[in-house]
């Protein structure tokens, strides 16, 4: 029986780039064992369950669920089928964040363990990874308190081989995380790679909780040490290289890159994040190579599609990141931020009403998103779109100076309610990082208005001073790069 494949999950976040992801899954399932056919009433039964956990080793869990469900209508008490069942609704759920198909996965895993009722370890897993993502979900930690009380009654148990009580001790380690109890859950992950040297999944959560809780020195020795009790493994090498990034150590981190690819030469992560490290740098046609290698493997990789986008528009090739954001919109349909940055990509080619639709359409399917106002206000201006009644655009003009957000302030501007000296001298005073990135917000704002007068050197003086805030994570960093090359190519061209 394959053990609960949610042992973790590591994301390894060094900046806000569209759509991406810097690690995959911390664990491949242990070895498979025969899916045994308790209460089966025929070999067919016992074919099923070894289709629904082939299903659910692919990240099929739909298919995982409705083969169980084969099984149960036919041998309602099979507590394998039910693990099976549990497992995969468990991980659906946590996908897709939906608290109700969690409760459906413990309600099965509950019953699987009282039909087979001799504790297997296995069956517990899903519980307690359930439990725990429903502290996520609902927020009410009561439930992860719960989860690590059944892992402390499980683990007096004294039958269970090391490698069994390794994971439930790290499914303990992760309730303690949501019940803030840090100290406790880095122990927990200590004492699992005690037990079990080579557990990715508790040597990936210590260096994550590590750096959170210790910084990112004492991190960095964790990861060492992860490095070198999995040695070659792919994943650990490119979350360790995303470390040395985020401590501004590029070269090191490109040789963990090169490590990890040659581990695995079709390691999607690595690649994708050796590109964003490559764009961070300055080297482009490196980051082009590594994202053309990874689509080349998943033309499908929302997460490369998007970061080339982004190179292209680094590029000033917008027009031709359209496409890949118009595919990352087409495999994403509900996501509210690939339609922003499609809208973004028509905005900088100067298309300015289907720039429009995007953003609107962005904010349909995410309300929530909190800096468009000023961006579509921008655009409707700029196809003689009225938009001073739209709710957003109002509530915003409607404020008096000292209840304006940044947002305010930009949309106010487009509206000819500020001045330029105004706009930048309402940039955050007090939080320097904040005041950089609304300096280049407000520089490329100032730009576009003066591009709008047409008064291209003032324009190119603000756009360089977006630039010059190296503010890279913005839009508006990349249109003031995108405005700058189309100024000096219309100014060559004369």
């Amino acid at each position: 029986m394959a053990p609960f494949r949610r042992i973790a999950t590591c994301l390894v976040l060094a900046a806000c780039w569209p759509a991406l992801g810097f690690s995959q899954e911390a664990t491949n399932p242990p070895a498979l064992d025969a899916v045994p056919a308790e209460g089966a009433a025929d070999d067919s039964l016992a074919a099923l369950k070894t289709q629904a956990d082939q299903a659910y080793r692919k990240g099929d869990y739909a298919s995982t669920i409705a083969l169980a469900d084969q099984v149960l209508a036919k041998s309602r008490e099979d507590h394998a089928a039910l693990y099976l069942r549990a497992s995969a609704r468990v991980e659906q759920g946590y996908h897709q964040r939906d608290a109700k198909l969690i409760r459906l996965g413990i309600a099965d895993t509950r019953e699987a363990i009282r039909i087979e009722g001799k504790g297997k370890a296995d069956y517990y897993l899903p519980y307690l990874y359930g439990m725990t993502n429903l502290a996520i979900l609902e927020h009410k930690p009561s439930h992860a308190a719960t989860a690590r009380s059944i892992a402390d009654q499980v683990l007096n148990r004294t039958s269970y081989s090391n490698g069994e009580r390794a994971n439930i001790i790290y499914q303990r380690g992760l309730a303690n995380i949501q019940t803030r109890d840090f100290e406790a859950a880095r122990g927990d992950f200590n004492e699992a790679i005690r037990l079990k040297s080579d557990h990715l999944a508790a040597h990936v959560a210590l260096c994550n909780i590590t750096n959170e809780t210790k910084g990112p020195e004492e991190a960095l020795a964790v990861f060492t040490r992860a490095v070198a009790s999995l040695p070659g493994n792919p994943l650990l090498l490119n979350n360790r290289a995303m470390h040395f990034h985020a401590m501004g150590r590029n070269k090191e981190a490109l040789v963990d890159f090169a490590a990890a690819l040659k581990a695995d030469p079709q390691y999607l992560p690595a690649l994708i994040n050796r590109a964003f490290v490559q764009m961070q740098t300055g080297n482009t046609d490196a980051a082009m190579d590594d994202l053309t290698a990874a689509l080349a493997i998943d033309r499908n990789s929302t997460q490369a599609l998007a970061m080339r986008g982004t190179l292209l528009v680094q590029l000033a090739r917008a027009s031709e990141a359209i496409a890949d954001y118009q595919r990352v919109c087409d495999l994403e349909p509900t996501s509210g931020m690939a339609a922003a940055d499609l809208g973004f990509a028509y905005f900088f080619s100067e298309n300015y009403g289907d720039a429009l639709a995007e953003f609107n359409k962005a904010l349909t399917l995410n309300p929530e998103i909190p800096f468009l106002t000023p961006w579509r206000f921008a655009a409707a201006i700029r196809v003689k779109k009225d938009l001073t009644n739209d709710p957003a655009v109002k509530a915003a003009l409607a404020k008096v100076a000292d209840q304006r957000n940044w947002f305010d302030w930009l949309t106010a501007y487009e509206a000819g309610r500020v001045t330029d000296a105004e706009l930048l001298g309402a940039a955050n005073p007090k939080d320097e990082v904040a005041r950089k990135a609304q300096l280049c917000e407000a520089y490329y704002f100032i730009g576009l208005e003066m591009l709008r007068r047409k008064k291209p050197d003032d324009a190119r003086a603000f756009f360089a001073q977006a630039v010059e805030t190296e503010a890279e994570r913005l839009s508006a960093f990349r249109g003031a790069r995108f405005a700058l090359q189309g100024i000096e190519e219309d100014t060559a061209a004369k």
